[in-house]
């Protein structure tokens, strides 16, 4: 059941679907002007880092994950004072504005919003992060927490849609039919409503491989999970965690590489690109390989928005709270109980065992982050 659009961003969402529109209204992208997402993003980005270092510092100075914050800090720093911003806020936020349809401020219908029928849960007109900055250090911290929940479930809701988009669910429609109704449950459990969503024309109705084709757009990292050829990454997945294994690889994998670049120890490389130019008549020289370096390492940054974007928000979670995932909004456990049961539930599914079946799905999830944060 849709509700009216909220008037503030200090209004928690209450499923992903919810989450999404919170994240493109706080960051302006649901908007046609790109200086005003740009300033938005950057004054969300600086409170979400202070809240990080405010919950994190305290671990940083015993000594625990003494990296840890430092490496967040260095990831938003790209969406505080890069210009225009270019770091994991700015890249998630313009993904999702994609994956809904958003162009100039508008649903066009190369997403999955309808056109001219697609919703926001937030009034872009009284929802302003503008007010949030008006308000006082303890409001400023509530609307970062906010969005803070809001990616943990964004990525998993995205993910799992992912994955069961391009594997069993690439053929039933999104409108649902006599035969499967998997996905059409699965967007409503997501909070969506089916009427405002692009499913098609009832005679061709749009199928899980568009609306995986959609997400492979937006959020490449998705694609690269699915189809790993790293040698350290051998096994095509096979269930979903496989798959969250290879996102966690990929990541790690691109952090090294650009660790190399910018520590300048890569002399390995230089010299291989250095004898590649000699062997077709051109001199590569330094001031070549000191102007590919940027050019890759502005490339790179921008990379896995949602890994990076998760790995802060379970660190804080967990730093806040060791046992937060009990405490997640009814609305949401229940939204995302299909993770481990893959919407088979029905009417055995009690409240416990809904609360039950997403604490270990998404524990599950976060366990493969956890080495990161050890």
């Amino acid at each position: 059941m849709e509700t009216q659009p909220y008037n503030s961003l200090l209004i928690k969402p209450n499923s992903v679907k919810e989450s999404i529109d919170w994240v493109l209204r706080a960051t302006g992208w649901d908007n046609n002007d790109q200086h005003v997402s740009a300033n938005y993003t950057r004054q969300l980005a600086v409170e979400v880092s202070s809240l990080l270092e405010e919950k994190l510092k305290v671990q940083a100075a015993s000594g625990k994950n003494t990296e840890l914050l430092s490496t967040f800090k260095n990831w938003l720093k790209d969406d505080m004072t890069h210009i225009p911003p270019r770091g994991p806020i700015t890249e998630f936020a313009k993904g999702l504005k994609d994956f809904i349809g958003y162009v100039d401020g508008k649903i066009t219908g190369n997403g999955i919003g309808l056109r001219d029928g697609y919703i926001s849960a937030y009034n872009k007109y009284a929802a302003k992060w503008e007010e949030v900055m008006c308000l006082t250090h303890v409001k400023k911290k509530q609307a970062a927490d906010i969005f803070i929940d809001a990616v943990i479930y964004i990525v998993i809701g995205l993910s799992f849609l992912f994955w069961k988009c391009r594997t069993e669910w690439s053929a039933q429609s999104m409108a649902g039919d006599s035969n499967a109704n998997d996905l059409k449950d699965f967007l409503e459990k997501m909070g969506y409503v089916l009427p405002k969503l692009n499913t098609g024309n009832g005679k061709r109705n749009h199928s899980g491989e568009m609306v995986a084709n959609k997400l492979r757009y937006s959020f490449s990292e998705l694609e690269e999970a699915l189809s790993v050829t790293d040698e350290a990454l051998t096994k095509a997945p096979q269930t979903y965690n496989e798959f969250l294994r290879n996102l966690k690889g990929i990541a790690d994998s691109d952090a090294e590489f650009i660790e190399a670049l910018q520590s300048g120890n890569f002399d390995g490389q230089k010299q291989a690109l250095i004898n590649l130019g000699a062997n077709n008549n051109f001199e590569f020289t330094d001031a070549d390989f000191a102007k590919l370096k940027v050019e890759t390492l502005s490339q790179l940054v921008r990379h896995y928005p949602l890994y990076k974007l998760c790995c802060m928000a379970y660190a804080y979670k967990l730093a806040a709270d060791p046992n937060f995932i009990d405490k997640a909004p009814e609305e949401v456990r229940q939204g995302l109980s299909a993770f481990s049961t893959l919407g088979a539930l029905g009417a055995a599914g009690a409240a416990a065992g809904v609360t039950v079946a997403y604490a270990t799905n998404f524990m599950g999830f976060a366990s493969l982050f956890a080495p990161f944060f050890t």
